[in-house]
């Protein structure tokens, strides 16, 4: 297949990127030789760098002790902003946190050990908050260019809750609390704003030499590349743009077994709004969605549908239900459809607690559900919109496949890893547990697959690796390629260990199969605007280079047929390759880059759901849920060869 780059013409991406002026510049720091096999932490006013025996000397670079000040036992070190780019961060750091210091009042700024090296300048606080705009040095590879990342963020006030008008001074939500379609025009008036009231007063900074370091306005430009639209086949591999009019114009992939079951499941007084909830999803009631039968090819009949009623959601009603709903199904693919008073989000403690408690309690018993909250299900508005997506997951936890995406690659295993840890109450960990969800590169759901679970930390990383060669063992006569996508969670000595797996595993596999691993994180500190635009956003599928193994993409963004802003539009991924160690060529990076782009599209969890990968993505909603069944004290499950349950 040919590379997945774009023929478009190079635009360009505006990055939250304030470059300063000069970019070289010399500095004084003290220095000691770190001494080998000390396990002593340092203070923190000192920090380990690998620096050059002699400033003239081309011999490798060895550990040092450094100190920005005067110090006992470490001696004066000239070097330049180009010796180690690390050491110069933290410089720059520590001369834009002197200068707030000297020239801000005390209550205008933020800066402490919590915030690393990052420094927050206040523009509004009231009682529910502080909305700031941070600061923090970066050093960008693909450009060679230092700077200050410059972003807003809006900090709660303790105490309070995390509701719409946190939301809406986060800028997510608008002046009236619907979706803030103007994000990314928002953001760039704040970065503005903050230049209008603190640029004058802390630059340029005077450096001890009498440089003078300043910083260019106009945020660091640069080129921007295309993944392809992601493409969507359906039955009898037709394809579509659109996963809704897919479907709806060509049938879904494929379709469910005739003797699939819905159970629908209600207290005896919400039994009428059940008889309302199969009338919509037969078709009969929102011209928003013609039916089950037309859309999903699943007919609605009494052949595929029964009623058992609950008397409650505690657990002896639910087990009772239960055992009633299996008495009459035997062997029959169910699905239990729950008329059910809360929701997932809702505020009532008691209301989660029982979500979840009856999501656990059917899991047990090896059945996925899909709940139907009694306030939707009497807001007909809502419903309008909802019942599809309603539907859609009804057809998929009933082992239905409504579509998938064209693929980059053929015959590509997409591995994501996910972990819950259990903390006890002073934070350190007790329980070590990590799982694997499958799809391949088409978007398909294979399974999840528990990795791992141990209390012993050294246990749990010599199993994970050992389980992630076993998986890539059990499938390398299915796949010529292997790809794990991790999230940002993982800690470095679980990196450790998945990257050893594959060390390991190339080496006995002799190099057949390639093996990549890529990390996501869409809780980054970068952004980027299209400044040619009004609203800001860059079309869907773009992405720049930070630096040769990590990529800003944009999962979601304008669309090419209609640039429309319709709805809020996210932030970028930060995407990093962290395996082979090596690296990769461009173009290969590319690719694996248009493989992750088109699983965004493979989301079954409703129709045009969350832009992201959903290898990475249903990997967070298992741990959302392995993490609420935890607090709330339930058994641990084994989820090996269920359903997509927690679409």
């Amino acid at each position: 297949m040919p590379s997945s780059r774009s023929p478009n013409s190079r635009e360009f991406i505006a990055l939250n990127l304030m470059p300063i002026t000069p970019q070289a510049f010399n500095m004084t720091v003290y220095r000691r030789a770190a001494e080998r096999g000390d396990q002593k932490p340092l203070p923190p006013e000192v920090k380990q760098y690998r620096l050059p025996p002699s400033i003239a000397s081309e011999d490798e670079f060895v550990p040092f002790d450094v100190s920005l000040a005067k110090r006992d036992g470490f001696d004066a070190f000239a070097c330049d902003s180009t010796t180690n780019w690390y050491l110069t961060l933290w410089y720059i750091a520590n001369l834009l946190n002197a200068k707030s210091a000297e020239a801000l009042p005390p209550d205008s700024y933020l800066c402490n050990s919590h915030f690393g090296d990052r420094i927050a300048f206040v523009l509004d606080q009231d009682a529910l908050g502080q909305s700031t705009v941070e600061l923090q040095p970066y050093y960008l590879r693909s450009e060679k260019l230092l700077g200050f990342l410059v972003g807003h963020h809006f900090r709660v006030a303790p105490g309070v809750a995390f509701d719409r008008r946190v939301q809406q001074r986060s800028l997510s939500l608008d002046q009236s609390f619907g979706e803030n379609k103007d994000y990314y025009a928002d953001q760039y008036g704040m970065i503005e704003r903050f230049l209008k009231t603190y640029q004058a007063q802390l630059f340029p900074i005077t450096l001890p030499d009498g440089t003078r370091i300043d910083v260019d306005l106009r945020m660091a430009r640069l080129p921007a590349e295309r993944l392809r639209t992601k493409t969507y086949v359906f039955a009898g591999n037709t394809t579509a743009s659109s996963q809704f009019m897919g479907v709806k114009s060509r049938g879904p992939l494929r379709p469910l077994n005739n003797d699939s079951l819905i159970c629908f499941m209600y207290r005896p007084a919400d039994k009428p709004l059940s008889h309302d909830l199969y009338r919509a999803l037969r078709g009969d009631t929102y011209g928003t969605f013609k039916g089950m039968n037309d859309m999903f090819q699943f007919s609605l009949g009494t052949e595929h549908v029964i009623g058992v009623p609950l008397d409650g959601f505690d657990k002896a009603s639910l087990d009772d239900g239960i055992a009633r709903m299996k008495g009459q199904i035997g062997s029959r693919t169910t699905l239990p459809l729950i008329l059910f008073p809360w929701s997932r989000l809702d505020p009532d403690p008691a209301g989660k607690q029982a979500y979840y408690q009856l999501k656990h309690c059917f899991l047990s018993h090896g059945f996925p559900t899909q709940l139907v909250s009694l306030r939707k299900l009497r807001d007909r508005e809502s419903m309008k919109w909802s019942i599809a997506n309603i539907a859609l997951g009804v057809f998929s936890k009933l082992g239905g496949v409504p579509w998938m995406v064209q693929p980059q690659h053929q015959k590509c295993l997409i591995i994501g890893v996910g972990q819950c840890h259990r903390r006890s109450s002073n934070g350190a960990i007790n329980r070590y547990y990590a799982y694997s969800v499958l799809t391949d590169s088409t978007g398909i759901y294979d399974s999840i697959r528990t990795l791992i679970d141990e209390r012993d930390e050294g246990s749990y990383l010599n199993g994970l690796t050992e389980s992630i060669k076993q998986v890539l063992n059990d499938y390398r006569d299915q796949y010529d390629r292997f790809v794990i996508h991790t999230a940002f969670r993982l800690r470095r000595a679980e990196m450790k260990a998945i990257h050893a797996a594959l060390d390991q595993y190339g080496d006995e596999d002799n190099h057949q199969h390639d093996l990549v691993a890529l990390k996501f994180n869409d809780r980054n500190r970068f952004f980027g605007f299209a400044t040619w635009n009004n609203s800001k956003v860059p079309y869907e599928s773009t992405y720049i280079s930070l630096s040769q193994r990590e990529r800003l993409v944009w999962f979601e963004g304008l669309q090419y047929h209609n640039p429309t802003i319709r709805s809020r539009i996210g932030g970028p991924m930060h995407v990093e390759l962290t395996y082979p160690h090596t690296g990769i060529d461009d173009a290969v990076l590319t690719d694996y880059l248009q493989d992750a782009l088109n699983l965004s599209g493979a989301n079954w969890r409703g129709f045009n759901s969350k832009s992201m990968p959903v290898s990475v993505y249903y990997a967070k909603l298992i741990a959302d849920y392995v993490g609420r069944f935890d607090e709330y004290g339930f058994p641990d499950l084994r989820f090996d060869g269920l359903p997509p349950w927690f679409l």
